[in-house]
């Protein structure tokens, strides 16, 4: 009976089999997880800011906005021209332009010949240029076309005026003079453009006068206009130099063009007259420009002793 009783039963080896098998089925699969590797991908994942994006970027910066008419596309090759541009903090400018053959030029420095186009971008604060920043912010950019007078009145007027007028880049006294001397050579500029037909220059820092409301009367003899558009007593002083190269425009104009001409054929006194009443109505429309009436007025309404005279000489070409 004793050895019936401790002899193991069929039931109990049964047990005893299948549970050595369990286990050993859990150790081949601790085995199997331990050496299988993990699956690799099939290619890196593309990193953000990698070099060749920033290529591309760069280069795309510049294509959507040279501004340049059949220009080729530019190429990720190009980035290696444009690389200093954005990365040296003392390089702050870039200038595109097309060579004879219609290629591409990328270079901070001017080009040695004649072009008829030339694009340029300008850093406003030095510094890098990186994607995170705004580049339009950053950078002044802009596309200058046609004569030299044509550049040269662009130039100064996309470029230099832009700078200036922040008034933080320059030191105050130095911003006043260029800008007066600016406002009186931009002048003589138009007439030797535009020749034959009187042009009336309108500065570009006139336009704050716009965007302020009309000053028609004065409350108290002692109220400054001039805190009402928030600008200084130079800014006067410069519309003042701008009110009397109007004054001399009229005046030449009309002394140019007095009837008592000597014509020596029917002809010329027929084309004599028909420049005259083209140049007075053209100077007639100028002077009814919503910029030339508010300059007019603002100098008005801060007393400028410069005002009388260029209204008499304005009614003479009212009056024809």
């Amino acid at each position: 009976q004793n050895s019936d009783s401790n002899a193991p039963t069929a039931e109990n080896s049964a047990v005893d089999g299948n549970s050595g098998s369990e286990y050993e089925t859990d150790n081949e699969e601790d085995e199997a997880e331990e050496v299988m590797p993990d699956p690799e991908p099939d290619h890196e994942p593309p990193h953000p800011g990698s070099p060749t994006d920033l290529r591309q970027w760069m280069v795309e910066s510049i294509e959507k906005r040279h501004g340049l008419t059949s220009c080729p596309t530019l190429s990720v090759d190009f980035h290696e021209k444009l690389h200093p541009f954005f990365s040296n903090a003392r390089i702050g400018i870039l200038l595109v332009w097309l060579d004879p053959d219609g290629n591409p030029v990328i270079s901070d420095s001017v080009p040695t010949k004649p072009v008829s186009e030339l694009s340029y971008f300008l850093k406003t604060d030095g510094g890098t240029i990186l994607p995170a920043d705004d580049f339009d912010t950053k950078v002044l950019h802009g596309t200058v076309r046609g004569t030299h007078l044509d550049s040269m009145i662009a130039s100064l007027e996309q470029v230099y005026a832009p700078l200036l007028e922040d008034g933080q880049s320059w030191p105050k006294s130095i911003q006043h003079e260029f800008m007066a001397s600016m406002n009186r050579f931009m002048g003589v500029v138009n007439d030797v453009k535009t020749r034959s037909l009187t042009e009336l220059y309108i500065p570009r820092e006139s336009k704050v006068l716009m965007q302020t409301p009309p000053t028609s009367t004065k409350e108290g003899s002692n109220r400054n206009a001039l805190d009402a558009v928030g600008v200084d007593t130079e800014f006067v002083q410069r519309m003042e130099t701008v009110l009397i190269q109007w004054t001399r425009q009229i005046q030449e104009v009309l002394a140019t063009l007095k009837g008592d001409a000597t014509v020596f054929f029917p002809l010329d006194e027929i084309e004599f007259w028909e420049d005259r009443r083209t140049n007075m109505s053209g100077i007639g429309r100028q002077l009814e420009d919503k910029r030339v009436l508010r300059i007019v007025e603002f100098l008005q309404f801060n007393g400028s002793p410069y005002i009388s005279t260029f209204e008499s000489w304005c009614a003479k070409i009212q009056d024809g």
